[in-house]
Parts: C-alpha cells; sequence; structure tokens
C-alpha cells in the first residue's frame, strides 16, 4: 500500500508545476500588455497607430493669408505750369559755362534746328528751364516731347528720359507730392541735330 501512495504524491506534485508555469505566462504576457499601453509615448492625446507604426504625429502649421497688394491711387493729370524762366548758355555744361541770354516764357516749347541766335556756337551750347508751381498734397503726372540730349528733374527726382537722344520722344513723369511748392527742372544740351522740348 506504500509504494502505490508515492506514486500518486509525484502525480500530484507534477500537476501543481504545470499550473504554476501557466501562471507565469499568464503575469509575463499582462505585463507586456501593461508595457505596451501604459509605456510614457502612449500618453493622452496621442495617436495609438502612430505609436504602434513608429510614425510620428506632426500637428498642421496655419498658413498665413498673403496680404493684397495695394492698388496705387490715380495720377492727376498736371498742366503746364507757365512762366517757365530760361537761360542760354555758351558751353554744353550749365555749371561751368557763361550765361548768354535769359528770359521767362509763357509756356514751355523750345525747339531748335541750331544756334538760337547769333554767337552761340551750334552743337555746342546748353539751355536750363525752371518753373514752380503750387499743388495740393496727391499724385500726379505729366508728359514732355523731347528731342535731344535733355534731362528732367521735378520734385528732387531725375527721371530716365531715355538713352536714345538722336530721335524724337514722349517722357511720362509720374510722382508723389505732400503739397506746397513743386519745382521742375529741365536741362538741354545742343550736341549734334535738334534740340526740342514741349509740354504735352
Amino acid at each position: 500500500m506504500g509504494r502505490p501512495l508515492r506514486t500518486l504524491a509525484l502525480m500530484d506534485h507534477d500537476r501543481l508545476g504545470l499550473r504554476e508555469y501557466v501562471a507565469i505566462g499568464a503575469a509575463g504576457v499582462a505585463i507586456l500588455f501593461a508595457l505596451f499601453y501604459f509605456a510614457p509615448t502612449a500618453s493622452s492625446g496621442s495617436d495609438p497607430l502612430a505609436i504602434r507604426t513608429g510614425v510620428p504625429v506632426t500637428a498642421a502649421v496655419p498658413t498665413e493669408a498673403a496680404s493684397p497688394t495695394p492698388t496705387p491711387r490715380p495720377a492727376a493729370a498736371l498742366a503746364d505750369p507757365g512762366r517757365w524762366f530760361i537761360r542760354h548758355y555758351s558751353g554744353q555744361d550749365p555749371a561751368s559755362s557763361v550765361v548768354d541770354g535769359e528770359a521767362f516764357f509763357p509756356s514751355l516749347n523750345i525747339s531748335y534746328d541750331g544756334a538760337p541766335y547769333p554767337g552761340l556756337r551750334d552743337n555746342g551750347w546748353s539751355l536750363t528751364a525752371t518753373s514752380e508751381t503750387e499743388v495740393a498734397e496727391g499724385r500726379y503726372t505729366f508728359t514732355l516731347l523731347l528731342d535731344g540730349d535733355v534731362r528732367v528733374k521735378v520734385a528732387d527726382q531725375e527721371p530716365e528720359a531715355g538713352a536714345d537722344t538722336t530721335r524724337p520722344r514722349e517722357l511720362t513723369v509720374t510722382f508723389d507730392h505732400p503739397g506746397g511748392k513743386l519745382r521742375v527742372e529741365i536741362t538741354g544740351v545742343d550736341r549734334n541735330g535738334p534740340l526740342a522740348v514741349r509740354w504735352k
């Protein structure tokens, strides 16, 4: 009778060991699940799909709408200011030449095919024409008809008068003025051919 009891005890001991292994395995699986779902990377607000795939979650950056380009205000046509003070010089550089004649003219309408009068050498003289007028604050525009080497300065700005001085051309000037006195200055040099300046 003693031997069967020992055999039964050994069988019971073997069955208890199997249950313990199963319990240990279940505990290990539970620990793995806990580590997976409660890890720091799985914090509140994260995307579970991003965590499982390892793809970082990036927030969309809002884009600012482009500012509309301001529309320039319309320019008022500036009439010929009149009362032009015109000086003729004996050389091609007014700054270093002798004044040979001067006078006031009611409008800007200069046109010479040669020297304006005896005493000036053809293709070797120059002139300046200046006029001042009062204007209100605003944006203005005017056009000159030019022929020859002519430079224009208005409101302390000197617009490009065109590189080709061998043929007639138009120069349109548009500028802003704060209001008050407006001064227009024109310099013409007789080099070869006619010299003309007209207010259109």
